[in-house]
């Protein structure tokens, strides 16, 4: 009976920190009363995402510095080729749905399946006005890129 219950307190605690931390990419589903991960995404809609990633942060290969472009910022985040592969074997199956990018547990972004199709490399951009989100949300994305084991942590 003790071993039972302390699975269910490891398994909350796991659950709980592993939503606070989680960064990815993750599939959006339809959100319903038992699907755990409502959230919202960057403009405040909600939306709700599958619980673990489908994409973890060791399938980032790569992330580009913040480049500012007139009235636009954008960084670039390569895939490795197993994530690539994952990510279109996902968007030729289920086309009409999208992945969203979740930094440090908050929805960065969302992509249809159909930008992310047949890319290693994505482009994640916004306007200018967004410059302190954009920022900060590429400062921890790198973070994790280059230590992948941080995000175990």
């Amino acid at each position: 009976m003790h071993r039972g219950i302390l699975t269910t307190v490891i398994l909350i605690i796991s659950t709980v920190v592993y939503g606070q931390s989680a960064s990815g990419l993750f599939l959006t589903v339809a959100c319903d009363k038992n699907i755990p991960k409502h959230t919202t995404d960057p403009k405040g809609k909600p939306i709700c995402i599958t619980e673990f990633p489908i994409v973890e942060v060791q399938g980032f290969q790569r992330i580009s510095e913040l480049v500012r472009d007139g009235t636009d910022v954008y960084f670039d985040l390569t895939l490795t080729q197993e994530a690539y592969k994952k990510t279109n074997n996902i968007a030729s199956r289920l086309t009409n749905s999208s992945f969203a990018l979740v930094v440090d547990g908050e929805v960065f972004a969302v992509i249809s399946f159909k930008e992310m199709k047949n890319k290693i490399i994505q482009r994640f951009s916004g306007s200018i006005a967004n410059y302190v989100f954009i920022e900060r949300a590429h400062t921890k994305l790198a973070t994790l890129v280059e230590s992948p084991a941080a995000a175990q942590e």
